[in-house]
């Protein structure tokens, strides 16, 4: 997470590498606001406060490490980027080698 710009001193962080635990987990495609609702439940945040710091995180990331801008045309949605890293983490990991 830190070599494609979201670092660990913003709560998105958390929430994503909770919200990827969880979904590799799952043997079915989760709702995203499932998602939500249980981080939100275990952080004891709101669901919109889940959705809106992974939605910063990935917009900080996306603004300022050229990663992301390689991967994806424009800003990747939650649900996109989330998966992603749960089922194609080799599309990011091949840009992260150094």
């Amino acid at each position: 997470m830190l070599k494609i710009g979201i670092s660990s001193n913003i709560q998105g962080y958390h929430f994503i590498l909770r919200a990827v635990e969880i979904i590799s987990k799952q043997k079915i495609h989760t709702n995203i606001t499932t998602i939500y609702e249980m981080i939100g439940k275990e952080k004891d945040v709101s669901n919109s406060a889940v959705e809106r710091s992974i939605r910063h995180a990935i917009q900080k990331s996306y603004n300022i490490k050229p990663i992301l801008n390689e991967i994806y045309q424009c800003i990747p949605d939650n649900s996109a980027f989330l998966y992603d890293l749960v089922f194609n983490f080799d599309i990011l990991q091949g840009h992260c080698e150094d």
